[in-house]
């Protein structure tokens, strides 16, 4: 048995920081040429973006390196640090420099890095390199040379595996106790419309 091997994440794929997005006056959605992701898009619980909620802007320069692409991995390098992995994004989703974006190597599941970016140990060590009192950030520097520890492809799949079974439940037990208080809603208005005896 082999022992897991770790590698700076700077050599792990494509790192970059996302564009300096100044904002101008209100874009309409018939206007936008592109979107950007707001904070409140993000659940951190479920580790996904709601595209419903992207935010038309304009963006004039023909720079992909800003472009979200199916594969990659977004950091939130402000705040509490998230990883996402994304699949099938939107067409023209810029990404902000409020997130760092990872395309990674063959070598590297994007669900395996975003899951032990995630991982509350995890955010324990990077917690010591975060900058800033009022909002910390992570420094792009700092996160070049996080050492990730890479796994074969294979125990890559069986941790995933795990982990989407664990996020599902979560999911279900979500949605349940959501009817059970729609039950109870239903049930203690009828006891209030009641004739008493």
């Amino acid at each position: 048995m082999t022992a897991t091997r770790y590698s700076s994440l700077a050599s792990l794929g494509d790192l970059r920081i996302g564009y300096s997005v100044r904002r101008k006056k209100e874009v309409l959605p018939q206007n936008a040429t592109h979107w950007l992701i707001p904070i409140r898009a993000v659940s951190r619980e479920f580790e996904r973006i709601d595209w419903s909620e992207l935010e038309p802007t304009e963006f004039e320069q023909d720079d992909s390196r800003y472009i979200l692409k199916d594969g990659d991995v977004l950091i939130l390098i402000r705040g509490v640090v998230i990883a996402i992995a994304v699949e099938k994004p939107p067409v023209k989703v810029l990404v902000q420099n409020n997130w760092a974006i990872f395309s990674p190597k063959p070598v590297l599941n994007g669900k395996y890095l975003a899951w032990w970016f995630n991982h509350p140990k995890t955010h324990k060590d990077i917690s010591r390199l975060t900058l800033g009192s009022s909002q910390s950030f992570l420094p792009f520097s700092e996160l070049k040379q996080l050492k990730i520890p890479v796994p074969s492809m294979e125990r890559q799949s069986m941790i995933l595996a795990l982990h989407h079974l664990r996020q599902r439940e979560k999911e279900l037990t979500q949605k349940l106790e959501k009817k059970r208080d729609q039950l109870s809603q239903v049930l203690t208005l009828k006891l209030l419309e009641m004739k008493e005896n």
